[in-house]
């Protein structure tokens, strides 16, 4: 097959997006396919990958819509130039016959935002979106991808299929569902003196129990949530660390949690750029999100032999089952709820049967599974193609 990816940015150190589209697209090449990327920038070196570069005009990017509307015109045309037979799109795409949004449906984020503001501030962000140009914009492209009756559309996640089918009706001959793949080889479980040399790394004490969070939209993942349960947990209980690793903004929460006097109990790491260090310090892996389609990190922690603890709003939460192999809270602001989870994993043994069970939940989950039913998709539309022009 002739394949080609659009991708606004192609730099697989900044995202797991990223990282996915350059480990399946060297899979597809392995099986003998040709394929191309449609993108701003890149930084992958392979020569096997066909990296075209978008050159958006420095006009165009001054504004958000501008350079959309740039970067988008011009992939069309190449896409109707390159005679694809595959043409996937991830986000902001245009040309496209298989869509796998792994940001979720927009629509479904963006009811999700609102519930991190207060009643007066959604109705000024309501407001500002309904005269924003790039809110406009970005609905009407989403619009056209999720009403064009061509496109194939991969949820990697039930909750993204439900979002899919809810705001945009989508029909379940045109539905996929495939779960995110997950290197279960090189995220695995730790033994004991493995996880006391990562401590000592960190900088930790080898009989103190880590927390982590890895994320750069600290808001969005619900730092803040955590900040709190953790001003309840250090009433019963002293010898826990919570380490943050990502480059987010941090002033604001450290402020909080000077104020609450909760400077031992946290530990800011910046951007990271061996994850398994952090898993294997770790003993438990937190994820209060306000919205994920389906984390690849809780994934990863999870292949790591880690128990998570995630929300309702995150579409990986479908592979935990509470007091099972993890613990899935209703909302990041269910602090009793997330407290009860956190509290009854501050029992080594406990932690230790849960993270074993967590690992077997997603041992199936590998990144060859999940490429190879890309494939088959992709084969799925060439065939429905074929038919449409017999």
């Amino acid at each position: 097959m002739k394949i080609a990816f659009v991708i606004e940015h192609f730099n697989p150190r900044y995202g797991g997006q990223q990282v996915y589209m350059r480990d399946f697209a060297e899979f597809l090449v392995k099986r003998g396919h040709e394929v191309s990327f449609f993108t701003q920038d890149s930084n992958v070196k392979n020569v096997n990958l066909s990296i075209n570069i978008i050159n958006v005009p420095a006009l165009a990017k001054l504004m958000r819509w501008s350079q959309w509307l740039s970067f988008l015109t011009q992939v069309k045309h190449k896409i109707q130039q390159g005679n694809f037979d595959v043409v996937m799109g991830t986000g902001i795409s245009a040309g496209i016959n298989v869509y796998q949004p792994h940001g979720g449906v927009s629509k479904a984020s963006h009811r999700q935002n609102r519930l991190l503001t207060n009643r007066f501030h959604r109705f000024l962000k309501g407001l500002s979106n309904a005269i924003s140009p790039k809110h406009l914009l970005a609905n009407r492209i989403e619009r056209n991808i999720f009403t064009d009756k061509r496109v194939k559309y991969v949820a990697i996640s039930q909750m993204v299929k439900r979002h899919m089918q809810e705001f945009y009706k989508i029909d379940e001959t045109q539905l996929e569902l495939v779960y995110n793949g997950v290197d279960v080889e090189r995220f695995n479980p730790h033994s004991a003196s493995q996880k006391s040399q990562s401590k000592t790394k960190l900088s930790l004490k080898e009989d103190v129990v880590v927390f982590s969070l890895v994320a750069h939209n600290f808001k969005l993942k619900g730092l803040k949530e955590i900040i709190d349960v953790v001003d309840l947990l250090r009433v019963q209980h002293d010898n826990f660390i919570v380490l943050i690793a990502g480059n987010g903004k941090t002033k604001n929460y450290k402020k909080m949690i000077a104020k609450k006097s909760l400077e031992k109990h946290f530990k800011f790491l910046g951007s990271v750029d061996d994850p398994e260090l952090i898993y294997s310090a770790t003993d438990v892996y937190l994820q209060p999100t306000w919205y994920d389609p389906c984390s690849l990190v809780v994934l990863e922690a999870m292949a790591a032999g880690l128990p998570v603890i995630s929300t309702s709003f995150n579409g990986a939460s479908e592979l935990i089952e509470s007091g099972v192999n993890g613990y899935v809270i209703e909302k990041p602001d269910s602090i009793n709820e997330f407290y009860e989870a956190l509290n009854a994993l501050m029992d080594c043994e406990h932690r230790k049967v849960l993270g074993k069970k967590a690992r077997l939940s997603v041992e199936g989950l590998t990144h060859e599974k999940n490429f190879s039913r890309m494939e088959e998709v992709f084969q799925g539309c060439v065939e429905e193609k074929q038919k449409r022009t017999l």
